[in-house]
């Protein structure tokens, strides 16, 4: 947790593979809700991310399939 002597208020910062700031106010339940919101967008932008990485990955696959039969020729090289 970070304070700028109180005075500029109070912010959480969650830090890990990529960091997430979020402001706190003077009620702890609404600070605990900000927060568990902050890390249930996590999950859900990690399970979006995840499936983007399955759907490259096939996409991938596809392509180089498609690069050895001789059909990726006007594609990238």
């Amino acid at each position: 947790m970070h304070s700028n002597m109180m005075g500029g208020g109070m912010s959480a910062y969650l830090k890990g593979a990529a960091s997430h700031t979020t402001k706190l106010l003077e009620s702890f339940a609404h600070n605990l809700n900000r927060l568990e919101a902050a890390l249930y967008n996590i999950d859900g932008r990690i399970e979006r991310t995840q499936e983007n990485l399955a759907k490259l990955r096939l996409d991938h696959a596809e392509a180089q399939k498609n690069k050895a039969k001789g059909r990726g020729k006007q594609g990238i090289e």
